[in-house]
């Protein structure tokens, strides 16, 4: 299928904004526009900015929650950005709309970036945020006790990783994984399936090297979850992809392997769309599409 016609304005917008590939640009000014972005003015029940310091580095966290409602799990959100871009302003919207549709209490976590801090900074502030809502904080109100595991491109790759984490050290596991286009591995399976500017994949290699420098630990199943010996025992496991993404065929063989280790796996592949389709909720009917389908997983896996 070729990209929807609402996939291709939003390619062509962004190739008359920034009409060269992330990698050729000054991470600097990728940040900056980031921060353009306007606050959010879809309607939310209530949102709190709070900082968890239960660890050695402090962590702003967001928190969203749709209704007054005491039974709702809680879902702790890795934003995208290839371990280097992204905050908690560049996801509000897309969070807003998590909560709401997926009828969760979300909260989003503004992890450290690479280059300044590579990896293990990222799933070390995964882990200290996730720690501190097991403790059933004050600041998160009441819930179902139920867990969740979130995260998009850069932050679904984090959340596969808590996951495992969380699991050999033998705390609490998520309830439920999901992984928008995370990459289990460091392959570009499908190059052919880019979308410069918007995503290259040369810019997948210069945000890799950036979160795994000469000398990092790229054999560690929590820097690339692909290595894990054994994905038993993680929970149960939704993985979205794009059909736009040049990392696809391997997220969706990841999928059977989780599979193969007796792990309820479920994959979903939006045609005609492309990689951060997600947080394009406004422009793209697939982001809300596959929120719902996100509720809905939760919602049956959690009852169950």
């Amino acid at each position: 299928m070729t990209l929807t016609a609402e996939s291709k304005a939003l390619l062509a917008l962004s190739a008359k904004r920034n009409p060269t590939e992330m990698n050729q640009r000054p991470l600097s000014t990728i940040r900056a526009g980031l921060k353009m972005i306007p606050p959010s003015t879809t309607p939310i029940f209530h949102t709190a900015d709070v900082t968890v310091s239960t660890g050695s580095v402090p962590v702003p966290v967001r928190i969203y929650r749709p209704s007054s409602a005491t039974d709702l799990p809680v879902a702790i959100y890795m934003h995208g950005g290839g371990f280097a871009i992204g905050s908690l302003g560049m996801v509000d919207d897309f969070c807003r709309h998590l909560a709401d549709i997926a009828d969760l209490i979300v909260v989003s976590i503004d992890y450290r970036l690479a280059p300044e801090h590579p990896y293990p900074a990222q799933i070390d502030d995964a882990v200290t945020v996730w720690d501190w809502m097991a403790s059933a904080p004050p600041e998160l109100g009441e819930t179902s006790g139920k867990m969740v595991s979130i995260g998009e491109s850069a932050g679904g790759t984090v959340a596969l990783a808590l996951a495992l984490k969380t699991r050999d050290q033998g705390t609490r596991r998520p309830d439920a994984v999901v992984s928008y286009y995370g990459t289990n591995e460091l392959v570009l399976s499908n190059p052919e399936l880019e979308t410069p500017p918007m995503l290259s994949a040369a810019d997948c290699e210069w945000f890799w090297n950036m979160y795994l420098p000469e000398g990092a630990d790229r054999d560690s199943p929590y820097a690339v979850p692909g290595n894990a010996k054994s994905f038993e025992g993680i929970g149960p496991t939704l993985v979205i992809t794009p059909e736009y993404d040049p990392t696809r065929d391997s997220m969706e063989l990841f999928v059977d392997r989780l599979a193969g280790d007796g792990v309820d796996a479920t994959l979903h592949r939006f045609d005609g769309v492309m990689h951060g389709f997600m947080t394009m909720i406004d422009a793209l009917p697939e982001a809300t599409e596959a929120i719902r389908l996100t509720g809905d997983f939760i919602a049956k896996k959690l009852a169950g």
